[in-house]
């Protein structure tokens, strides 16, 4: 295991890492042509006001005043993108063998939450929309019964192939826990 993964979760001796996700790459992408969009407009605009109003530029109330607000954008856009990378780099999804653990980042707060994969009653892949269904990305829904709920994946690569296995790991680890149960005369 990573150092980086240490730092949130605790590895059982016996746990093995089945899956290390993030969003997809396309997801950032997209986000990535809007702030490239975004930061062409000042640009834009600079032109526009050249051709059409050349005396605003060069007035010495205007101009400065013009480059403040487009600093001010330009430091807004730039923030907006750290933080849209933040929550596209930070937050992922692991399936191990006995569980699935999901850290959230957000700026200023984490959370990490963790399932028991025997716990599990219904797992979804989704796809919806034309990028998702082209570049093979989704959601995925873990349905529990305990007091945890859902547990979603946001935009991961394949959604399906991960649903699957998910259905897979979990059959495999009720049968581990039925096992153990009955040799111990508990329940699960």
């Amino acid at each position: 295991m990573s150092i980086y993964l240490k730092r949130f979760i605790s590895q059982k001796p016996y746990e093995k890492i089945i899956y290390f996700l993030r969003r997809d790459t396309i997801v950032f992408i997209k986000q990535l042509v809007l702030f490239i969009f975004l930061l062409a407009i000042p640009v834009g605009l600079y032109f526009f006001f050249k051709n059409t109003f050349p005396s605003l530029l060069q007035s010495t109330i205007f101009y400065p005043l013009l480059m403040l607000l487009a600093s001010i954008y330009y430091l807004t856009v730039w923030l907006v993108a750290f933080t849209a990378f933040i929550d596209y780099y930070l937050d992922f999804w692991v399936v191990t063998n006995d569980r699935i653990i999901n850290v959230e980042q957000r700026l200023f707060s984490r959370t990490i939450s963790e399932l028991d994969l025997f716990k599990i009653q219904d797992v979804t892949g989704q796809s919806k929309g034309f990028l998702e269904t082209m570049f093979d990305y989704g959601n995925v829904y873990v349905q529990t019964a305990g007091a945890t709920g859902r547990f979603n994946f946001e935009e991961v690569p394949n959604p399906r192939e991960v649903a699957s296995k998910i259905i897979v790991l979990a059959e495999e680890d009720r049968k581990y826990h039925l096992k153990e149960s009955n040799s111990t005369g508990g329940t699960v």
